[in-house]
This record gives structure tokens, C-alpha cells and sequence, in this order.
């Protein structure tokens, strides 16, 4: 059987994979110039300086990624277990804070004494708590952009900033 496969992502690819290792004809369609779909590498210019940027998936893990887990093992792909955190740097606010622990979240200790850095933390811990329904309810309302759902929540120009 002929089985066209429409795009080049982890999804297309995966089909096309188990489409030919059972015996079918497999014809690829991607209209990028590149595989892998949003998995992809970029190269982001600045000033004289170079960086490679992932646009897709950072890191995977078994709970998130179950079946792209299952996908590398098939195809024999080691891996390597590791943790995934948030951290930030915004030159233009000379501010600097991560994730992962207290320490990291007042890399800076100037932030200790800061009374909108603690307000910009709590804004972080309100906005993961309702993260949930707020998808609801962009849902609802496709209109709706972030900034127009933090500003309806009155949420902080430092958590649009820094967040």
C-alpha cells in the first residue's frame, strides 16, 4: 500500500517509520526545508555572537513524553536523565534569578530587599495555581492573548517582564 505522510515532525516521522517497517510504500511530505518539525535547531544572531536556540521540546522526560521515550528506545537512541528548570536573565532590568531552588531564585541577593521582586513571586505562584483554568478559558475565547489574560488578571509588568 502507498501511505503519504504529511509533514516531517516527531509525529511524521514516527508514522512514516512503523508505516515502512510494514511493508508499505512511504511518501514524505515537509514544506520546510529541514525535518524534525518543531524540534529544530536555529542559529540566533547577535551583534558579533552567534547562538544555537532548540524552538521545540528542551527535554523530555517519561511523564511528559511517554511515547517519544518508547520512540528512542526502539530505535536504540541513548538518552540521558536529567532536570529541567526556568532561569532568567533580562539585561535590560540588570536582573538575573532562576528556578530551582531559593538559592538560584535570589542569585542576586540585591533581590532580597526588593519589595517587587517578592510581588513578581507571588504573581509566579497565583499565575502556576490558576494556569489551568486559564487555559479553559483561552479555550473559550481564542481572541484572547496572554497579555490581554494577564491584564485581565491584573497580574504585574514585572511578571510580563521577567516571567
Amino acid at each position: 500500500m502507498k501511505i503519504a505522510v504529511i509533514g516531517s515532525g516527531i509525529a511524521g516521522l514516527t508514522s512514516a517509520l512503523i508505516a515502512k517497517k510494514n511493508g508499505h510504500e512511504v511518501f514524505l511530505f515537509e514544506k520546510n526545508d529541514y525535518f524534525g518539525g518543531h524540534s529544530n535547531t536555529i542559529d540566533f544572531k547577535q551583534g558579533d555572537s552567534s547562538f544555537p536556540v532548540d524552538t521545540g521540546f528542551l527535554v523530555h522526560n517519561r511523564k511528559t513524553y511517554p511515547n517519544l521515550i518508547k520512540m528512542f528506545e526502539y530505535l536504540e537512541i541513548p538518552t540521558v536523565e536529567c532536570d529541567m528548570t526556568l532561569s532568567i536573565k533580562h539585561t535590560t532590568d540588570s536582573l538575573e534569578w532562576g528556578g530551582e531552588n531559593l538559592q538560584t531564585v535570589f542569585s542576586q541577593k540585591k533581590n532580597l530587599f526588593k519589595p517587587s521582586f517578592y510581588f513578581f513571586l507571588m504573581d509566579i505562584l497565583k499565575f502556576n495555581r490558576s494556569a489551568e483554568s486559564y487555559l479553559e478559558l483561552s479555550l473559550k475565547n481564542r481572541e484572547m492573548t496572554l497579555g490581554d489574560l494577564l491584564d485581565k488578571f491584573n497580574y504585574s509588568q514585572e511578571l510580563k517582564k521577567w516571567y
